[in-house]
């Protein structure tokens, strides 16, 4: 990838790529709480150290939510040289070591501040800016780029505030990062949250590259569309480039596709089309269907006449400097080239059907099942770092699921480009959460940062549907319509869909009860953590509170945790320790989810066409509903689902009788069937069905012994299993004679003795090379019993 998108994005180093310089002005800065709106009148006293990029909560101001002021000093200084007709300059960077020569431009670039904010350099005002997530940069020639110059000063107004997810009211547009369920947690994810950087242009600059492919049976179409800006008073004659090259795979021809043009630039702006034809393109697929193949479009702006440039080096004897001294339009081959730049893509095709009432999602033709997690990484921005990002995702890669929602918010960028990579499909949602009171200027502030989202993501194949509001309310759409029509003249190249709320209860019941719909967004339900990450959150004194200790519980509350309600709807036991308290919340957690996931996966196509589990990390120091907690440690949930989420899958289709303890007492089970997400059929496949017996902590074979109707002997069919199908075996239809009636939870009860039971169903290929497993556990509680629990 690009190495100024996804090299070390936090370490404050120089970048250098053909017809461009940055300098990374991260590192610390000066900041002073101040409500004053000029910084003349700033005083000199009070000013603190602050690093960037940091959030405030971060950076020494927990839960600040105000005005904060930065300052800096840049050490640039210019000198006026001619290339022909034109003025271009000779830069020194003392901080850097480094001249720059032909330099024809500087901008000021901010790749992320929350939420407004206002730039001044040597006292003028630059420009400003409003939103958290998308780059934006001001032009700084007349600051910069001037004979002679030295030290400068450059000034950043940054304003967030406290405002809340039910407040509709609302300004700012944040989703769910102005959403807080922790009471002490109220504000804090304002300040420059991502890099700044000095940068350095010749002549001629790309200034945006969007990537549009159309996928035409066996060829796609792809076209570049590039904004160059021209810095010269004149029109400048220059010859594009543009090159296709395979990123991830094997080709026989390192560049596909390389197209040339001669292209006359008006001074300004100037939007150029280069399209290709890819003849029988690898296309992205997620992981679980195919390979995430990508290419890498490169595009080059050469000067239509090379004379005059390329002179690279220039002798450090002729600047007087002892600096290296280096000319933009080098590209280290003694090329003449104005610009460079290089976006990552992928050619693949995302739609909806309309199938059996039923809206079906397909990529690349096939149908496709969504399984995933509600990413929300960390209400802090500026704590991601690429390790951080790299091992979530590869941890949620690893849980078979195919899918996340970037839920309610915008995340670094990142984040998609490593979906990308990992072959994760991605569910974009804007961030506008909750109600609003959608005044003129709030839509035009929408209007702007959702162009500026589908900007931002437009290149990445990952993001195949777009939410626009979550958590939004039926009587009051004016402004999600006006959004929704915008989009879909933005980018009509994905699915914009509309989720439904989750279900976050408590109690198992209203889970399998709840009708979710066919896209289901959320269900889940609070666990502990690791006991290392409890005993960071709670003080060794509170961790085992007596039941009606309500002060100490009260610091539980702090983090997101109410014990009472907590044990009254989940009915499991406290246990004897915080220990045994762990286990048997995280055993619940986990069974829950297997349950609930079983029984949509098992209605996939029929009622379920997508299925998010709840969130995949806790996002914040809370006893929450991911399934790793917010140090990455893992709860049982997580091994769940990875078995749950198993593409293949074999899984117990269950009926609701009656709910009530901890061991989800009649649950009754009423069939097992295969799902398989897989857009390949399976031929000769073996399904083994084996009961054990569990007896004072051991697993031992069920006693052999037959009956008419149940048989606990090792049960084995051949099946065939059709691709991208939901499979009954043991239904009639089925040509298979076994039929489930030999597994009622009656029939088990009356002839079973008292125990713990594990049911264990293994797939197998023809070849006897594991496919899939599940096990299900039931218990025996006595003879008269007419209940059987099920896990």
């Amino acid at each position: 990838y690009k190495r100024q998108e996804y090299g070390a994005f936090l370490k404050a180093v120089p970048m250098l790529k053909p017809g461009e310089y940055q300098l990374s002005l991260n590192g610390q800065w000066e900041a002073l709480k101040s409500d004053l709106r000029d910084p003349s009148a700033l005083p000199n006293q009070g000013w603190f150290p602050i690093s960037v990029p940091s959030n405030w909560h971060l950076a020494g101001l927990p839960n600040y939510g105000g005005v904060l002021w930065y300052r800096r000093s840049l050490q640039v200084s210019a000198k006026e040289t001619r290339k022909a007709d034109e003025k271009v300059y000779q830069v020194e960077l003392k901080g850097a070591g480094v001249t720059l020569a032909d330099v024809s431009s500087c901008q000021l670039r901010f790749e992320g501040v929350d939420y407004d904010a206002q730039v001044w350099l040597n006292g003028n005002l630059l420009g400003s800016h409003s939103g958290y997530f998308s780059p934006f940069s001001f032009a700084a020639n007349a600051q910069l780029l001037v004979e002679g110059g030295g030290s400068h000063q450059l000034h950043v107004r940054v304003e967030s505030h406290a405002e809340v997810a039910d407040d509709r009211d609302r300004k700012q547009i944040k989703g769910v990062l102005q959403h807080f369920s922790q009471p002490r947690l109220t504000t804090g994810t304002g300040g420059i949250w991502n890099n700044v950087s000095l940068v350095f242009n010749s002549s001629a600059r790309i200034q945006n590259l969007q990537i549009q492919s159309t996928l035409l049976s066996e060829k796609a179409v792809v076209t570049a569309e590039v904004d160059v800006y021209n810095h010269l008073p004149r029109i400048l004659f220059v010859k594009a480039v543009a090159e296709i090259r395979p990123l991830n795979f094997e080709a026989s021809d390192q560049t596909l596709i390389k197209t040339e043009r001669i292209i006359g630039l008006t001074s300004g702006v100037n939007k150029v089309l280069l399209s290709q034809t890819v003849q029988g393109p690898r296309l992205w697929s997620s992981w679980d269907t195919g390979s995430p193949n990508l290419y890498t479009m490169v595009v080059t702006i050469y000067p239509s006449s090379p004379e005059g440039y390329g002179s690279a080096r220039i002798s450090s004897s002729t600047t007087g400097s002892t600096a290296s001294v280096v000319s933009l339009c080098d590209d280290g081959k003694n090329n003449a080239v104005l610009h460079r730049d290089e976006e990552v893509f992928g050619i693949r095709k995302f739609t909806r059907v309309s199938s059996s009432n039923m809206n079906v999602f397909f990529l690349n033709e096939k149908s496709l099942f969504l399984r995933g997690f509600h990413y929300l990484p960390s209400y802090w921005l500026s704590s991601l770092t690429t390790d951080v990002i790299k091992k979530d995702l590869s941890m949620i890669r690893d849980s078979n699921a195919n899918a996340i929602r970037v839920y309610g918010h915008v995340g670094r960028k990142e984040i998609y480009r490593e979906c990308d990579r990992l072959g994760l499909i991605v569910v974009s949602d804007f961030p506008l959460y909750g109600l609003y009171n959608a005044d003129d200027a709030l839509t035009d502030a929408a209007l702007s940062q959702l162009r500026a989202m589908v900007q931002l993501l437009n290149n990445s194949p990952s993001v195949c549907l777009y939410n626009i509001h979550t958590e939004r309310h039926e009587n009051d759409l004016a402004l999600d319509r006006v959004l929704e029509a915008r989009l879909q003249h933005l980018d009509s190249s994905r699915v914009l869909f509309t989720p439904n709320s989750g279900n976050f209860a408590l109690d198992l019941e209203s889970h399998v009860t709840s009708e979710l719909g066919e896209i289901i967004c959320g269900f889940g339900v609070e666990a502990l953590p690791t006991l290392g990450t409890l005993k960071e959150l709670i003080h060794d004194s509170h961790l085992w509170p007596s039941p009606d200790d309500n002060d100490k519980w009260e610091e539980w509350q702090k983090h997101n945790f109410n014990a009472k309600k907590y044990l009254e709807s989940t009915k499991i036991p406290r246990g004897q320790n915080i220990t045994q308290f762990i286990e048997n919340s995280q055993r619940y957690q986990a069974d829950l989810m297997k349950v609930v996931t079983e029984t949509h996966r098992a209605l996939k196509y029929k009622r379920t066409t997508s299925l998010f589990c709840s969130f995949f990390n806790d996002p914040y120091p809370l006893i929450g509903d991911g399934t790793v907690d917010c140090r990455r440690e893992q709860k049982m949930s997580f091994e769940i689902m990875k078995s749950a989420f198993q593409p293949l899958m074999i899984c117990f289709k269950r009926e609701k009788t009656r709910y009530g303890n901890f061991r989800h007492d009649a649950v009754t089970i009423l069939d097992i069937c295969i799902v398989n997400d897989l857009p390949v059929r399976i031929n000769g496949a073996t399904l083994t069905l084996t009961l054990s017996r569990k007896t004072l902590g051991e697993e031992e074979p069920v006693p052999n012994k037959q009956t008419k109707e149940f048989t606990t002997e090792q049960l084995k069919i051949l099946i065939d299993i059709p691709e991208d199908c939901v499979l009954f075996p043991f239904q009639p239809a089925s040509e298979v004679e076994v039929t489930m009636e030999q597994l009622k939870a009656d029939e088990i009860q009356e002839k079973l003795p008292i125990g713990e039971y594990y049911l264990d169903c293994v797939l197998t290929n023809m070849d006897n090379v594991f496919l899939s497993l599940n096990q299900l556990i039931f218990v025996k509680k006595d003879y008269s019993s007419s209940d059987c629990a099920i896990l």
